[in-house]
């Protein structure tokens, strides 16, 4: 995984510095944030089926954006957590892998993640990467990330469109669900949101590749499209 538009603030030495607690004896002031306080994603929602390279827009209410290493009151910049818990929030968030900092006051960002299942999560730090008290966290959110490509092949004896996509076959009704055949069912709902989902990322996919290439040039063209989780 990969971060292609973000950057560190002008405060990036305290963030390095920051990951790293000091003496036991020297701490940070921490920022109050007003009630009602709030950070969430504005895009992607919890369950979105997407494909690589992702944008990821932040929201924040009751509250204002100010970049790293600016104090200001009621104010705060974005964290992006990538497939990791929430840190220690007595401590200044740190940055690696996991942790995103948004020190410029960005409030989106593109990523690249392989395709899986990949959790989500937001927190607002102060001007030294410190989280608030109360601290402000957004929900964690999952989303999938699938591989869909679709590969053209020149025919000359066709003037037609092939799809090529692999779905479930489901059998088999009980007339007294138990419990248990309920939340299979609840599970299967979702797999077929995620299906529909990833034929609609297929359909505009075609769309693009027909636009790109020109009508005349694409009446001939047979389109297989393949999806997968797997890195």
């Amino acid at each position: 995984m990969r971060i292609v538009s973000a950057q560190l603030g002008i405060a990036a030495l305290v963030v390095f510095l920051g990951a790293r607690p000091g003496p036991a004896d020297v701490t940070l002031p921490r920022s109050t944030a007003p009630a009602g306080a709030a950070v969430y994603f504005i895009s992607l929602a919890d369950g979105a089926v997407v494909k690589s390279p992702i944008t990821v827009r932040f929201g924040l209410a009751g509250m204002s954006v100010a970049p790293a290493g600016v104090a200001r009151e009621e104010a705060g910049h974005h964290h992006l957590i990538v497939g990791s818990p929430l840190p220690d929030l007595s401590l200044p968030i740190p940055s690696d892998a996991h942790h995103h900092h948004f020190g410029g006051g960005q409030t989106e960002t593109t990523l690249e993640l392989d395709p899986g299942t990949h959790t989500l999560q937001l927190v607002v730090g102060d001007a030294n990467h410190l989280p608030h008290e109360p601290a402000v966290v957004s929900e964690q959110i999952s989303i999938t990330v699938i591989n869909l490509e679709v590969k053209l092949f020149q025919r000359a004896e066709t003037t037609r469109y092939e799809l090529s996509v692999e779905l479930p076959i489901r059998m088999g009704i009980d007339l007294e669900p138990t419990e248990d055949d309920i939340e299979g069912r609840r599970a299967r709902m979702e797999e077929d949101a995620r299906l529909n989902k990833m034929l609609e990322l297929l359909a505009e996919e075609i769309r693009l590749t027909r636009r790109k290439r020109g009508a005349a040039q694409s009446r001939d063209l047979v389109i297989e499209a393949e999806e997968s989780t797997e890195p």
